[in-house]
This record gives structure tokens, sequence and C-alpha cells, in this order.
């Protein structure tokens, strides 16, 4: 049977890995997304204004027809890739709740039984305050990846550059302010809460 605390942060480990997995898929769509809307992009830029069209251009209106739809399509998808960021602000913000839970059950665990808090694992090793630090870092790093996330939504309409184009696919790709130590900080929990057995 767990104490209130172990279940509080047993529930917060599981939620705040629930999240990661959200994250993970919204992201790996988002990638997609981004990639259909810049190539669009890149297309109605090669085409707009083009003398590529040939015999076609003697067409009633094809140019101005398909150029049409392709700002379309380019609109829509990024319609698309805002809905996904709006998702991944949802789950950010559930990935903070979750920390603020847990560094105030650290705080009250003080406030009950005073220094002993800052010492005495509330599982196997981890103190409350352990817990809170992970979970702090952890929030830190989904913090600056959505600023990129959010500053690429922004910047793509406007930007005409192929190369600076496909440097935010690979940026939003990657996520560099994800650090390689986030999967075993979270793993650590998992397996100090006996959510994941080693």
């Amino acid at each position: 049977m767990l104490s209130p605390e172990q279940q509080r942060i047993s529930d917060s480990c599981a939620s705040f890995h629930e999240c990661v997995q959200k994250w993970k898929k919204l992201n790996s769509n988002g990638v997609r997304v981004a990639n259909e809307l810049i190539n669009l992009k890149l297309r109605t830029d090669y085409v707009d204004g083009s003398e590529i069209w040939g015999s076609l251009s003697q067409m009633k209106d094809l140019p101005v027809r398909f150029i049409a739809k392709l700002h379309q399509e380019v609109e829509q998808k990024y319609v698309e890739l805002k809905a996904i960021l709006d998702s991944l602000r949802e789950v950010h913000q559930k990935m903070g709740t979750v920390s603020s839970n847990v560094r105030a059950l650290g705080h009250l665990m003080w406030v009950a039984i005073g220094e002993e808090a800052s010492s005495k694992a509330v599982f196997h090793t981890m103190t409350a305050f352990q817990f809170s630090s992970r979970f702090e870092q952890l929030y830190d790093m989904y913090t600056h990846e959505l600023a990129v996330k959010e500053t690429i939504v922004d910047s793509v309409p406007a930007e005409q550059d192929k190369d600076t184009l496909t440097l935010y696919i690979s940026a939003w790709l990657h996520e560099p302010y994800i650090e390689e130590s986030a999967p075993a900080l979270l793993e650590s929990m998992l397996l100090e809460t006996d959510l994941r057995k080693s």
C-alpha cells in the first residue's frame, strides 16, 4: 500500500510519461506536416510567376488556378501545423502542472517533517526534492523546445529561403533542447516508483 506522498509522486510520474508519449507522437506528426507544408511552399514559389508553363500557359486560367490551389493547400497545412502546436502547448501545460504539484509536495513534506524531508527517500533512494528537480529539468527542456516550435510556426509563412525552411524541419525533428539525458531522467523515476521494473 502506497502512502499518500508515494501515490502522488507515482501518479505524477505516470502522467509525465504519458505527456512525453503524446509529445513524441505530436512531434512526429508535426515533422510530417511541416515537411509537406514546406514542400508545398517551395513548389508554389517555383511555379508562381515562372515561365515553366510552356504550352500549358495557353490553357485558360490553368497557371492561375494551379497556383491558387497550391496556396490553398499551403494554408491548410499551416492550419494543421498550428493545431499540432496548440496540442503541444496543452501537453506542455500539463507537464508544468505535474512539475508544480511535485514541487508543492516537497514543500509540504518539508513543512510536515522538517529537514528530514531533504534526506528521506519517498520510495527507495530518491527524495521528494530529487523528484521535483528531475521534473523541473524535464519541464525546462520541453519549455525551450516549445519556444523553438512556436518560432518555426511563426516564421514559416514569410520565409522564402529553401535552406532556412529545411533547417526549420530539421530543428523540429531533432528537438535540440531535449537533452540526451531526458529519457534516462524519466526512466529513473519510473523505476524508482516501481512503475517500470528493471
